[in-house]
Protein backbone atom coordinates (compact mmCIF):
# COMPACT_ATOMS: atom_id res chain seq x y z
CA UNK A 1 0.00 0.00 0.00
CA UNK A 2 2.96 2.36 0.67
CA UNK A 3 4.51 1.44 -2.30
CA UNK A 4 1.40 2.29 -4.58
CA UNK A 5 1.01 5.71 -2.57
CA UNK A 6 4.43 6.65 -3.29
CA UNK A 7 4.37 5.94 -7.20
CA UNK A 8 0.77 8.27 -7.11
CA UNK A 9 2.42 10.76 -5.45
CA UNK A 10 5.71 10.78 -7.52
CA UNK A 11 3.42 11.08 -10.04
CA UNK A 12 0.94 13.40 -8.77
CA UNK A 13 4.31 15.74 -7.88
CA UNK A 14 5.78 15.16 -11.64
CA UNK A 15 2.58 16.59 -13.14
CA UNK A 16 2.58 19.83 -10.84
CA UNK A 17 6.17 20.19 -11.40
CA UNK A 18 5.18 20.56 -15.01
CA UNK A 19 4.13 23.92 -14.15
CA UNK A 20 7.22 24.88 -12.83
CA UNK A 21 9.85 26.76 -14.71
CA UNK A 22 12.52 26.36 -12.22
CA UNK A 23 12.18 22.27 -12.06
CA UNK A 24 14.56 20.18 -14.32
CA UNK A 25 12.64 19.05 -17.14
CA UNK A 26 14.74 15.76 -16.49
CA UNK A 27 13.46 15.51 -13.07
CA UNK A 28 10.17 16.34 -13.95
CA UNK A 29 10.29 13.19 -16.18
CA UNK A 30 12.24 10.67 -13.54
CA UNK A 31 9.45 11.17 -11.39
CA UNK A 32 6.83 10.74 -13.99
CA UNK A 33 8.21 7.52 -15.31
CA UNK A 34 9.41 6.12 -11.67
CA UNK A 35 6.50 6.81 -10.02
CA UNK A 36 4.88 5.28 -12.70
CA UNK A 37 6.98 2.15 -12.76
CA UNK A 38 6.20 2.18 -8.97
CA UNK A 39 2.33 2.42 -8.90
CA UNK A 40 2.17 -0.64 -11.48
CA UNK A 41 4.51 -2.78 -9.72
CA UNK A 42 2.20 -2.14 -6.35
CA UNK A 43 -0.79 -2.71 -7.92
CA UNK A 44 0.54 -6.39 -9.33
CA UNK A 45 -0.71 -7.95 -6.31
CA UNK A 46 -3.76 -6.57 -6.24
CA UNK A 47 -4.42 -7.68 -10.14
CA UNK A 48 -3.22 -11.10 -9.02
CA UNK A 49 -5.71 -11.35 -6.70
CA UNK A 50 -8.54 -9.74 -9.28
CA UNK A 51 -7.42 -11.82 -12.01
CA UNK A 52 -6.47 -15.39 -10.50
CA UNK A 53 -4.74 -17.84 -12.60
CA UNK A 54 -7.14 -19.40 -13.63
CA UNK A 55 -9.33 -16.66 -15.18
CA UNK A 56 -6.13 -15.64 -17.06
CA UNK A 57 -5.84 -19.51 -18.81
CA UNK A 58 -9.10 -18.98 -19.80
CA UNK A 59 -9.58 -16.03 -21.23
CA UNK A 60 -5.73 -15.70 -22.40
CA UNK A 61 -6.34 -15.26 -26.29
CA UNK A 62 -9.48 -13.11 -25.79
CA UNK A 63 -7.16 -10.75 -23.18
CA UNK A 64 -4.25 -11.32 -25.46
CA UNK A 65 -6.22 -10.23 -28.49
CA UNK A 66 -7.54 -7.12 -26.78
CA UNK A 67 -4.39 -6.03 -25.63
CA UNK A 68 -2.56 -6.28 -29.12
CA UNK A 69 -5.75 -4.19 -30.62
CA UNK A 70 -5.40 -1.68 -27.74
CA UNK A 71 -2.12 -1.29 -27.65
CA UNK A 72 -1.76 -0.78 -31.21
CA UNK A 73 -4.43 1.97 -31.08
CA UNK A 74 -2.96 3.71 -28.17
CA UNK A 75 0.26 4.16 -29.79
CA UNK A 76 -1.37 4.97 -32.90
CA UNK A 77 -2.99 7.66 -30.90
CA UNK A 78 0.18 8.49 -28.97
CA UNK A 79 2.43 8.72 -31.99
CA UNK A 80 0.09 11.16 -33.61
CA UNK A 81 -0.72 13.83 -30.74
CA UNK A 82 2.93 13.59 -30.28
CA UNK A 83 3.64 14.73 -33.94
CA UNK A 84 0.98 17.71 -33.51
CA UNK A 85 2.31 19.26 -30.51
CA UNK A 86 6.08 18.96 -31.89
CA UNK A 87 4.80 20.49 -35.08
CA UNK A 88 3.21 23.16 -33.17
CA UNK A 89 6.35 23.12 -31.35
CA UNK A 90 8.50 23.86 -34.55
CA UNK A 91 5.85 26.36 -36.23
CA UNK A 92 6.00 28.32 -33.08
CA UNK A 93 10.07 28.70 -32.94
CA UNK A 94 9.88 29.05 -37.39
CA UNK A 95 7.83 32.06 -36.43
CA UNK A 96 10.26 33.67 -33.56
CA UNK A 97 13.37 33.07 -36.28
CA UNK A 98 11.18 34.82 -39.02
CA UNK A 99 9.92 37.72 -36.68
CA UNK A 100 13.43 38.21 -35.22
CA UNK A 101 15.35 38.26 -38.63
CA UNK A 102 12.62 40.64 -39.99
CA UNK A 103 13.95 43.01 -37.10
CA UNK A 104 17.34 42.75 -38.06
CA UNK A 105 16.85 43.45 -41.64
CA UNK A 106 14.67 46.63 -40.09
CA UNK A 107 17.26 48.01 -38.60
CA UNK A 108 19.79 47.08 -40.96
CA UNK A 109 17.67 49.38 -43.89
CA UNK A 110 17.50 51.72 -41.19
CA UNK A 111 20.97 52.65 -41.75
CA UNK A 112 19.77 54.05 -45.54
CA UNK A 113 18.00 56.89 -44.24
CA UNK A 114 19.30 60.36 -42.23
CA UNK A 115 20.98 59.70 -38.84
CA UNK A 116 17.78 61.05 -37.07
CA UNK A 117 15.57 58.53 -38.45
CA UNK A 118 18.01 55.41 -38.17
CA UNK A 119 18.55 56.57 -34.41
CA UNK A 120 14.88 56.28 -34.30
CA UNK A 121 14.22 53.08 -35.76
CA UNK A 122 17.17 51.44 -33.97
CA UNK A 123 15.68 53.02 -30.16
CA UNK A 124 12.24 51.52 -31.21
CA UNK A 125 13.32 48.28 -32.16
CA UNK A 126 15.78 47.52 -29.29
CA UNK A 127 12.79 48.66 -26.49
CA UNK A 128 10.80 46.00 -28.90
CA UNK A 129 13.14 43.37 -28.54
CA UNK A 130 14.01 44.30 -24.48
CA UNK A 131 10.26 43.94 -24.06
CA UNK A 132 9.27 40.85 -25.92
CA UNK A 133 12.44 38.97 -24.54
CA UNK A 134 12.31 40.49 -20.52
CA UNK A 135 8.23 40.94 -19.91
CA UNK A 136 6.33 39.29 -22.97
CA UNK A 137 8.04 36.08 -23.13
CA UNK A 138 7.30 35.21 -19.67
CA UNK A 139 3.48 36.54 -20.06
CA UNK A 140 3.03 33.92 -22.95
CA UNK A 141 3.48 31.43 -20.45
CA UNK A 142 -0.11 32.47 -18.88
CA UNK A 143 -1.33 33.27 -22.25
CA UNK A 144 -0.77 36.66 -22.40
CA UNK A 145 0.98 39.35 -24.01
CA UNK A 146 2.79 42.52 -22.99
CA UNK A 147 0.98 46.26 -23.61
CA UNK A 148 4.25 47.78 -23.89
CA UNK A 149 5.67 45.24 -26.41
CA UNK A 150 2.61 46.26 -28.70
CA UNK A 151 3.04 49.72 -27.67
CA UNK A 152 6.61 49.76 -28.90
CA UNK A 153 5.83 48.14 -31.99
CA UNK A 154 3.30 50.84 -32.72
CA UNK A 155 5.71 53.49 -32.18
CA UNK A 156 8.19 51.45 -34.81
CA UNK A 157 5.52 52.15 -37.26
CA UNK A 158 5.01 55.59 -36.18
CA UNK A 159 8.53 56.34 -36.99
CA UNK A 160 7.62 55.15 -41.04
CA UNK A 161 4.53 56.87 -40.90
CA UNK A 162 5.44 60.16 -39.83
CA UNK A 163 8.64 60.61 -42.59
CA UNK A 164 8.47 62.91 -44.98
CA UNK A 165 7.36 62.72 -48.17
CA UNK A 166 11.00 62.84 -49.68
CA UNK A 167 11.97 60.11 -47.40
CA UNK A 168 8.97 57.69 -48.98
CA UNK A 169 10.05 57.30 -52.52
CA UNK A 170 13.09 55.66 -51.47
CA UNK A 171 13.31 52.01 -52.31
CA UNK A 172 14.00 51.00 -48.86
CA UNK A 173 10.72 53.05 -47.67
CA UNK A 174 9.05 50.39 -49.25
CA UNK A 175 11.56 47.19 -48.15
CA UNK A 176 11.02 48.80 -44.59
CA UNK A 177 7.32 48.74 -44.90
CA UNK A 178 7.15 44.79 -45.76
CA UNK A 179 9.69 43.86 -42.87
CA UNK A 180 7.19 46.08 -40.09
CA UNK A 181 4.63 43.93 -41.96
CA UNK A 182 6.14 40.38 -41.64
CA UNK A 183 7.31 41.58 -37.50
CA UNK A 184 3.77 42.22 -36.86
CA UNK A 185 2.28 39.18 -38.67
CA UNK A 186 4.60 36.86 -37.17
CA UNK A 187 3.99 38.79 -33.73
CA UNK A 188 0.19 37.90 -34.58
CA UNK A 189 0.74 33.93 -35.00
CA UNK A 190 3.30 33.88 -32.08
CA UNK A 191 0.57 34.87 -29.49
CA UNK A 192 -1.94 33.07 -30.95
CA UNK A 193 0.64 29.68 -30.59
CA UNK A 194 0.17 30.67 -26.72
CA UNK A 195 -3.60 29.38 -27.20
CA UNK A 196 -2.12 26.29 -28.62
CA UNK A 197 -3.51 23.10 -26.40
CA UNK A 198 -4.43 19.48 -26.76
CA UNK A 199 -8.35 19.52 -26.58
CA UNK A 200 -9.49 17.91 -23.23
CA UNK A 201 -10.95 14.65 -24.83
CA UNK A 202 -7.39 14.38 -26.45
CA UNK A 203 -6.33 14.25 -23.00
CA UNK A 204 -8.85 11.91 -21.58
CA UNK A 205 -7.96 9.71 -23.98
CA UNK A 206 -4.44 9.77 -23.58
CA UNK A 207 -5.19 8.97 -20.02
CA UNK A 208 -7.99 6.54 -19.92
CA UNK A 209 -5.91 4.42 -23.14
CA UNK A 210 -2.98 4.36 -20.69
CA UNK A 211 -5.03 2.76 -17.85
CA UNK A 212 -6.90 0.41 -20.08
CA UNK A 213 -3.52 -0.47 -21.74
CA UNK A 214 -2.20 -1.38 -18.14
CA UNK A 215 -5.44 -3.56 -16.74
CA UNK A 216 -5.38 -5.57 -20.07
CA UNK A 217 -1.56 -6.38 -18.91
CA UNK A 218 -2.45 -7.16 -15.55
CA UNK A 219 -5.31 -9.31 -17.19
CA UNK A 220 -3.21 -10.71 -19.20
CA UNK A 221 -1.63 -12.71 -16.64
CA UNK A 222 1.10 -11.54 -13.07
CA UNK A 223 1.48 -15.12 -12.11
CA UNK A 224 4.90 -15.64 -13.62
CA UNK A 225 7.43 -13.94 -11.02
CA UNK A 226 10.00 -11.56 -11.67
CA UNK A 227 9.60 -11.91 -16.04
CA UNK A 228 5.79 -10.77 -15.34
CA UNK A 229 7.27 -7.75 -13.16
CA UNK A 230 9.68 -6.71 -15.86
CA UNK A 231 7.29 -6.74 -18.37
CA UNK A 232 4.93 -4.54 -15.75
CA UNK A 233 7.54 -1.84 -15.30
CA UNK A 234 8.94 -1.76 -18.93
CA UNK A 235 5.52 -1.19 -19.95
CA UNK A 236 4.32 1.04 -17.41
CA UNK A 237 7.60 2.95 -17.84
CA UNK A 238 6.93 3.35 -21.79
CA UNK A 239 3.31 4.54 -20.91
CA UNK A 240 4.09 7.18 -18.46
CA UNK A 241 7.13 8.66 -20.27
CA UNK A 242 4.52 9.23 -23.49
CA UNK A 243 2.44 10.75 -20.94
CA UNK A 244 4.98 13.21 -19.91
CA UNK A 245 6.41 14.01 -23.62
CA UNK A 246 2.36 14.74 -24.74
CA UNK A 247 2.31 17.15 -21.60
CA UNK A 248 5.87 18.76 -21.57
CA UNK A 249 5.54 19.74 -25.37
CA UNK A 250 1.49 20.81 -24.94
CA UNK A 251 2.29 24.17 -25.04
CA UNK A 252 5.14 25.69 -27.36
CA UNK A 253 5.84 28.85 -24.68
CA UNK A 254 4.56 27.67 -21.07
CA UNK A 255 8.20 27.22 -19.33
CA UNK A 256 8.64 23.34 -19.77
CA UNK A 257 10.10 21.63 -23.07
CA UNK A 258 9.29 25.60 -24.86
CA UNK A 259 10.18 27.81 -27.31
CA UNK A 260 13.34 29.74 -26.10
CA UNK A 261 13.82 33.97 -27.26
CA UNK A 262 17.31 33.07 -28.37
CA UNK A 263 17.00 34.40 -31.95
CA UNK A 264 15.64 37.87 -30.21
CA UNK A 265 18.71 38.03 -28.07
CA UNK A 266 21.22 37.40 -30.70
CA UNK A 267 19.33 40.10 -33.00
CA UNK A 268 19.52 42.42 -29.78
CA UNK A 269 23.45 41.44 -29.31
CA UNK A 270 24.30 41.88 -32.52
CA UNK A 271 23.01 45.34 -32.54
CA UNK A 272 24.52 46.49 -29.47
CA UNK A 273 27.66 45.20 -31.13
CA UNK A 274 27.39 47.07 -34.43
CA UNK A 275 26.99 50.04 -32.48
CA UNK A 276 30.81 49.64 -30.71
Amino acid sequence: MLEGLAGLGSVAAAQWLLKESTVSVWLVAALMVGGGVVLADAMIPVAARVFPAERCEALGNLVGGALAIVGTVYAIVVGFVVVVVWQSVSDAETTVARESNAIAGLERMSRGYAVPVRRQVQEAARTYLRLVIDEEWDAMAERRSSARADAALVELWNVYTDLAPADRTTPLYAESLSRLNEISDNRRLRLQATGNRIPPLMWLLVYLGAVVTMVLAYAFGVQHGWYTRMVIWILSGMLAFAVFLVAALDAPFDDRMSVEPAAFVFVQDNMAELER
